[in-house]
Parts: structure tokens; sequence; C-alpha cells
């Protein structure tokens, strides 16, 4: 029995009720995020977005139907030049969204949609899988005591870095992608009136993540080396 100062205190058995119910919490978590991001996966690889149409008049109606959408950026000097006379001083008006329904896609059109969404899909994916495989590793279970410092995790971490570093490029590749996408679509929409738009602060995020989880790699590296020596002199 856990008394309460092991409670407060944290140093309660790994085997006690307390400390099963934080694994199987942790694992939970885990477990759902890993379910919705595989299922928002499938989604988009099998092509089967749906959207939902209320009516906001007497009587209430829901409809659903099986669509999908693309979303375009416009050049607002092109197509709307009059927005900027008519904005106050100091706004300026930088990129116009506008979105498109994809209708009777042929086998093209279905292939970039796919390669416009999936890649990033498969990115967040495995980040999250490793993740969870790095959260079992720690919380143990309750057979044995987790351990974080294991050199399955360093290599985790190391791929965690490559993806976050490498997410910057894939979004911009599949930028390009939908931009072919909505040209195939829509072929008599002038060339001048759209525009690519990439996140740049977006890939410097990505990017300062990518550096410090691979710092924390080296860490968790060092702390895997210190451990086999201290149990080399037992």
């Amino acid at each position: 029995m856990t008394t309460l100062r092991e409670f407060l205190t944290g140093t309660y058995p790994r085997n006690s009720r307390l400390a099963r119910w934080d694994r199987r919490v942790l694992m939970g978590v885990m477990n759902v995020a890993l379910a919705l991001t595989l299922v928002a996966f499938l989604v988009d690889a099998l092509d089967v977005h749906f959207t939902w149409h209320v009516t906001n008049k007497e009587p209430l109606r829901v409809t659903f139907a099986h669509e999908r959408w693309a979303t375009l950026t416009m050049n607002p000097d092109v197509v709307a030049p009059e927005l900027k006379a008519r904005l106050p001083d100091g706004l300026e008006p930088w990129s116009l969204s506008v979105t498109g329904k994809i209708r009777n896609p042929d086998r093209t059109v279905k292939i970039l949609g796919v390669l416009s969404t999936v890649p990033m899909d498969m990115l967040v994916l495995s980040v999250i899988w490793l993740l969870r495989s790095i959260v079992q590793t720690t919380a143990g279970t309750d057979a044995s005591e987790g351990d974080p410092f294991v050199r399955s995790n360093v290599w985790r971490l190391r791929v965690i870095a490559g993806i976050l570093v490498a997410a910057p490029v894939i979004d911009g590749g599949a930028e390009i992608i939908r931009s072919e996408l909505i040209s195939r679509v829509f072929p008599n929409l002038p060339v001048e009136t759209t525009m690519l738009e990439f996140d740049v602060s977006f890939m410097f995020i990505c990017f300062g993540m990518g550096i410090l989880t691979m710092v924390l790699a080296e860490v968790f590296k060092i702390g895997v080396r210190l451990r086999e020596d201290t149990e080399g002199l037992v």
C-alpha cells in the first residue's frame, strides 16, 4: 500500500496501482494521437474526403457529400487591384485565398491530390510513432522499470530531427503540387492571377526544432554511454 509520503515524493513502487495508472494515461494519450493521425492519413491516401453542408434556414438540413476541395493563393495586384486603394493607410493586400471544388477528377488529378497531402501526413505520423516508442521505453511496464537512456531512443531522436529539417522542403513541394492540381482542374485560370506562397517562419521554426532535437539526441547518447560505463564498473 502506498503511503501519503510516498505519494507526495513520488518514491512509490513501480508495481503500485498509481504507477500503473500513470503509465496507462501516458500510453493512452499517445495511442489516441496516433489513431487520429492515422485516420487523417488514410482519409488523404484513400481520397475519402467528405463535406458537411448545413443550411441556416428553416427547416435545418444537414447534407453529406463526397467532395474534395483545393485552396489556391491569388495575386491581389492582378485579381483585385482596387483593393489596395480601398484599404486604410498602413494596410496592404498580401495574398488572397480561394477554394475550388474538384469535380470528376481524372487519374492524374487524383494522384496530384494524394501527393499534395500524404507526404506531410506521413512525416507527422512518423514523428508521433517515434514519440510513442520513446514514451513507452520511458514509462516501462508493470514488470520492468522504464529507462529513456537506451540506444534505440538516440536513433529515434535523430530520425525525428531529420524529419523536422525535411518538413519545410516537403511542404514546399506540396504547395507546388497543389498549384499544378488547380491549374489542371481549372485550365482557363490565367497564370498571372495565381502565386505560390511559402511560409519562411515555418521553415526556420522546423530547422530550429530539428537542431534542438539533434542536440537532445546527443545528450541521450552521453547518458547511455555513462550508464554503460557505470554498469561496467559494477
